[in-house]
């Protein structure tokens, strides 16, 4: 029961929001729950890399856009079938990964974290001045959305198609964290000389970690961009990096319901705060100190605190 329990409370979630979706017909709610699944994309995939890898990352904007613009690009620019464009934003965005985890070996801690930030910053300001390929400021407009026999995605079917993929990454993650990989990830985290001389391939584990995390963000973005049929610089900011992280530390770092609680709360948190931005960003400024402080364990960690 304890090992399934954080998948019972991301099924919960999940069998939650798609009786919503199903009863209510507002174009609004139906965004909230959207996005909530596609933060939760974002989140499970660092949920891995900072919570089981313990490396820190402040890059996923970058990794976002990569999946963003690869289905922007393949479908407004080239005509490419809107399916096989979403299959091919996570395998660039995972290519970016990799280029991202190169340096791992030799940085660690805060230097890491300043190397995720340093693509993240040269990935926005490419995106935003490089204007014939990405259309800058004013963004690329006529994305091919998905369809379902021959018409376009409807809000609902946006919702359902959203929750399953996030129930398939729940469930694929928590086979993959609870063999032997996510054991010689938690090894990698406490001692990464330990880890080694007892045979964990230290580099490799590091490098799977951020590729997870960049082929769940590269999703995330490209259903963004195909959901709007629009994607913009706006999109792709370090705030975006910033309250990525936020979901995973206030969810519960290295907990497998973690990022679906952070993505649900935080998501409905962002909602109601939209119209007030300068509040919405010292808010998110304050909970993440917050969460640092007075819960390192995150929502989960409080929960398991108490039923201990």
């Amino acid at each position: 029961m304890k090992r399934h329990g954080p998948t019972l409370i991301t099924g919960a979630l999940a069998a939650a929001l798609a009786v919503f979706a199903a009863l209510v017909d507002n174009d609004y709610y139906l965004r909230i729950v959207f996005m909530s699944c596609v933060y939760y994309l974002c989140a499970a995939g660092v949920n891995v890399l900072v919570g089981y890898a313990g490396q820190k990352s402040l890059g996923q904007a970058g990794l976002f856009a990569a999946g963003a613009y690869t289905a922007a690009l393949l479908t407004s620019r080239w005509q490419v079938d809107p399916w096989l464009a979403l299959a091919a934003a996570p395998v660039v965005a995972g290519v970016f990964g990799v280029l991202i985890a190169l340096p791992s070996l030799r940085v660690k801690g805060p230097y890491l974290a300043m190397v995720t930030l340093a693509f993240g910053i040269v990935v926005e300001k490419i995106v935003t001045e490089w204007v014939d390929v990405f259309g800058g400021p004013s963004g690329l407009f006529g994305i091919m959305p998905l369809t379902w026999r021959g018409e376009a995605f409807t809000n609902q079917q946006w919702v359902w198609f959203a929750l399953v993929l996030c129930v398939a990454t729940q469930l694929l993650l928590r086979n993959v964290l609870d063999g032997r990989f996510g054991r010689a990830l938690l090894s990698v985290q406490a001692d990464e000389i330990a880890s080694s001389s007892v045979g964990v391939r230290v580099y490799r584990a590091k490098v799977i970690a951020f590729v997870v995390a960049a082929v769940t963000c590269g999703i995330a973005g490209a259903l963004v961009a195909q959901q709007n049929q629009y994607i913009n610089s706006d999109f792709i900011t370090f705030n975006l990096s910033i309250f990525i992280l936020l979901l995973v530390l206030f969810g519960g770092a290295g907990s497998k319901a973690g990022p679906a609680v952070g993505a649900v709360a935080l998501t409905i948190i962002d909602a109601l705060l939209a119209r007030w931005p300068s509040v919405q960003h010292f808010f998110y400024g304050a909970l993440l100190l917050f969460a640092l402080y007075f819960m390192p364990g995150g929502v989960m960690g409080l929960f398991a605190r108490r039923a201990a």
